[in-house]
């Protein structure tokens, strides 16, 4: 009964943030489109973002990496501070325009809260690590509007290779369910992705496809991960000052949006993933956002990179798919849900995800898009360096 109440209430709080914090997004992105301009501050924001966490000296890692080390290595030193601060700094990095996503920062966010409660009622380990993974599981299902991803998350995302224990289904539930009932009885804004065309019951040909576009997305997202880790690792070791870092990085930000004469590639960009569905992307559209997403998250600048991967998976896909004899449609919703499958190796995540979303008819070219970009990330590569081998 005690887990039940803990689980409720952290639901309710994922909830609450998920509203708040998408309500408060979709005003910076709304004033930010309004606005353009407002991308060549993003240097000063940098620097007001960078020098918030200077001062306080949290760690710049965004996302569950924080609340993973803290499952799998307890020290019991999240601060109260990191909700506030997350959300102010991933608010202002939307608001100037940096390649960042937001389910990242909700997770945080929502777990933070959850282990705040672990400490309140002084909970045992193994009692406090499934309130925590609750946490998770909360923010996921309120950012994404799928409580049945949401639990899948919350026990996925803690390791490697497809293990996780089904006994810690009951607290994810709960609170994957009830975050999203609270965000539905907010009416927090929807997200929409794209609208798939009717599929056939199968088909060789677009079970082919599907395995394609996951091999594309499963080698894409091994090179982004590659490529943000040397970044991230360059950049450190010149900018200890992450103050310094995000200002150099916002300016260079700003500098590629001038080079590539165009600023589709910043912010969240759901209107590009949107379009990605009814007609060919250009080729050039997921390499720029490749590039501006590294350069963000190298930076410091906060929300994660759910939205930015689904971005290049799907933006892939479908400018691959002038080539593939099946809709535009399909082939990009087969890299939108492979593409953050493999980078944060949660598969089965995605799989649940694409079910809830785009309905069932499309699970089965789902997960074989989504198992063969898990199979193309080998053992090592991820977005979440906290996740182990086995639990």
């Amino acid at each position: 009964m005690f887990n039940l109440l803990l689980s409720i209430l952290t639901g309710v709080f994922g909830g609450l943030t998920g509203h708040f914090f998408i309500t408060s997004l979709k005003w910076a992105n709304d004033s930010r489109s309004t606005y353009p301009s407002l991308l060549y501050f993003l240097p000063i924001a940098g620097l007001f973002i960078g020098g918030l966490y200077d001062r306080f000296g949290l760690s710049s890692r965004d996302g569950p990496s924080l609340i993973i080390d803290e499952i799998h290595r307890p020290t019991g030193v999240t601060p109260v501070r990191t909700t506030p601060l997350t959300f102010a700094a991933a608010t202002v990095s939307h608001l100037f325009g940096a390649s960042v996503g937001r389910e990242g920062a909700i997770v945080l966010m929502s777990a933070s809260i959850s282990e705040q409660f672990s400490r309140k009622f002084i909970l045992t380990p193994e009692r406090r690590k499934k309130i925590l993974m609750a946490g998770i599981a909360a923010g996921f299902a309120a950012a994404l509007g799928a409580p049945l991803a949401g639990m899948v998350f919350g026990m996925e995302v803690l390791t490697h290779h497809l293990r996780f224990k089904i006994r810690n289904s009951f607290e994810c539930g709960v609170a994957a369910f009830t975050a999203y009932g609270t965000t539905r009885f907010l009416h927090t804004p929807e997200t929409h992705y794209g609208i798939l065309p009717v599929l056939p019951n199968f088909s060789v040909t677009y079970l082919g496809v599907a395995i394609l576009m996951g091999v594309v997305s499963g080698l894409t997202m091994r090179f982004f991960i590659a490529l943000t880790k040397e970044f991230t690792h360059v950049a450190t070791r010149f900018f200890p000052s992450l103050a310094v870092r995000a200002f150099i990085g916002g300016g260079l930000v700003v500098a590629l949006v001038g080079l590539f004469g165009n600023d589709s590639s910043t912010g969240l960009g759901l209107d590009k993933i949107r379009e990605s569905f009814s007609g060919a992307a250009d080729f050039r559209l997921p390499i720029q956002k490749m590039i501006l997403t590294v350069i963000s998250i190298a930076s410091g600048f906060k929300g994660g990179e759910f939205v930015p991967t689904l971005f290049i998976g799907a933006t892939l896909a479908s400018a691959i798919s002038a080539f593939l004899p099946v809709p535009t449609a399909f082939a990009a919703a087969c890299g939108l849900v492979s593409s953050f499958g493999a980078a944060a190796r949660v598969p089965l995540t995605l799989i649940v995800f694409a079910g809830e979303y785009f309905g069932v008819g499309f699970a089965i070219y789902a997960a074989s898009a989504c198992l063969a970009a898990f199979r193309m990330m080998g053992s090592e590569a991820t977005i979440y360096p906290g996740q182990i081998t086995n639990l």
